[in-house]
């Protein structure tokens, strides 16, 4: 069976270009030249009979097959780090720093890390937050989630979550009949995250009313937007997937049956001038990408 497989470099090579949506991007992060990394797409496309990817005139996307095709392949490489770090690095435990904004670290990350810890037991993990980052890379962090547009200078993106926004608050505050457009609210305060300008506009789009008269409370995290939510401070307009936990367990409830595009997403960056990328790290990166993913 081993002669039915490709070599392990052209796998390597089509994983990061589809991740990073970008050839020389990957050839950067795999420590090679684009050339190389073009030739290794070409071999893997003219072995298995398929083109994987579509180029375009500043980036390349899968094609369906590239599409059906990466899963596996992460999968394979996910597993096979994971048995040489926990079989030959036990001596000296693997340690990978990740950033991340404190919504996203606390109410997506955190409830999902067992399954991570229980898959790679070898690697130990440093959280940190921020909720505004730096322009510039920073050494000491190994895997960065920022949410914005993908259009960080001096870094590549690939995209990881993207969710609408809803309006939340707790269920003593919801009104006696269902609302159905911004004018049937409440009259309470909205909880603005600072930095979502562009969330209110579209909410005043979506529910055809102004916001202009109704007072906002700022705030600089989601977290603290949905615990003053809980305590009937107020609206909060945060993404479904951060409201989630709070709407199951019934602390908060829907307000309207409205989902509010942003535009935005939280994405996987890295520093374009960095070059290679250890086992552990893109372990990591796999293991996130994969969470991402609907499950069935």
């Amino acid at each position: 069976m081993r002669d039915r497989l490709p070599p392990l470099d052209w796998l390597r090579t089509f994983e990061a270009a589809a991740r990073l949506s970008s050839f020389a991007a990957a050839a950067e992060q795999l420590g090679m030249t684009q050339a190389s990394a073009s030739h290794h797409i070409r071999s893997l496309e003219k072995w298995l009979g398929a083109p994987l990817f579509e180029r375009l005139p500043r980036s390349v996307q899968l094609t369906e097959m590239g599409k059906g095709y990466l899963p596996a392949v992460r999968r394979a490489l996910d597993d096979l780090t994971s048995a040489t770090i926990d079989l030959f690095g036990v001596a000296a435990r693997k340690s990978i720093t990740i950033q991340a904004p404190t919504a996203f670290m606390s109410l997506w990350m955190a409830p999902r890390l067992h399954r991570f810890a229980a898959a790679h037991p070898g690697i130990e993990l440093r959280l940190q937050t921020t909720n505004w980052p730096s322009g510039n890379p920073d050494d000491e962090v190994d895997i960065e989630i920022r949410y914005g547009e993908g259009n960080w200078p001096g870094f590549a993106s690939v995209a990881l979550v993207e969710e609408p926004a809803i309006l939340v608050c707790a269920p003593g505050l919801l009104p006696a009949r269902p609302a159905q457009s911004l004018v049937d609210l409440p009259d309470l305060p909205l909880i603005h995250i600072l930095g979502t300008g562009d969330l209110l506009t579209a909410l005043e789009q979506a529910g055809q009313a102004s916001l202009k008269q109704r007072h906002l409370l700022k705030v600089d995290s989601s977290v603290v937007a949905l615990e003053l939510a809980t305590s009937g401070l107020g609206i909060a307009l945060v993404l479904r997937c951060f409201a989630a936990p709070y709407l199951r367990d019934k602390r908060l409830a829907q307000l309207l049956p409205l989902e509010v595009g942003t535009g935005q997403a939280h994405y996987l960056v890295s520093p374009t001038a960095r070059q290679g990328v250890p086992g552990e790290v893109e372990a990591c990166r796999n293991w996130l990408l994969s969470e991402a993913q609907p499950r069935a």
